[in-house]
């Protein structure tokens, strides 16, 4: 079974609409979380684009080894069915670069350095020192070297995007 969606052609008149499908997203889902469960990993993000090319970025406590993403891979494309839908996966860390997106990475990242966001535009950088369900708290450099750092409270629901920083 496929979901499609709508492509809007920018031509409008005689062409009509255009159309791409990707495959269910439940049996995907389903295959995700069963290969993550079984790898002792958790999901930070999927992506889907055309041609059902999906990305899954995973992570693990303690961070996610190249032979974890492996199996992970094999494990899902073993849970699809080729023959029914064509599909190109991979599976990946989320890497630097992308901003952090659950929970469970904020905890696992305790002592770093991250860039946060919020959603006003306001963009704060320190050390995290502490995470629970609500907030992330930052401790902020002193901007003399007489001044004690700063603590920052930032709750989560008010961050936009948070990144991690690499610190030499």
């Amino acid at each position: 079974m496929y979901i499609c969606r709508e492509i809007n052609d920018g031509y409008g008149g005689d062409y009509g609409p255009l159309f791409y499908c990707i495959m269910e997203t439940e049996r995907l889902n389903n295959a995700i979380k069963a290969a993550l469960e079984a790898n002792n990993a958790y999901l930070v993000d999927t992506e889907i684009q055309e041609g059902n090319r999906i990305t899954v970025f995973v992570d693990a406590d303690g961070g996610i080894k190249i032979s974890q993403l492996k199996q992970i891979n094999r494990e899902i494309e073993g849970l699809l069915d080729r023959e029914a839908e064509d599909f190109a996966l991979t599976v990946s860390s989320p890497g630097l670069e992308r901003p952090l997106k659950v929970h469970r990475q904020y905890v696992n990242n305790v002592g770093r350095w991250l860039l946060v966001k919020d959603k006003t535009g306001t963009q704060v950088e320190g050390k995290l020192i502490a995470v629970n369900d609500q907030e992330i708290t930052l401790e902020i450099p002193a901007k003399k070297k007489k001044e004690a750092p700063a603590v920052q409270n930032i709750a989560l629901v008010d961050i936009d995007e948070t990144k991690i920083q690499v610190r030499f």
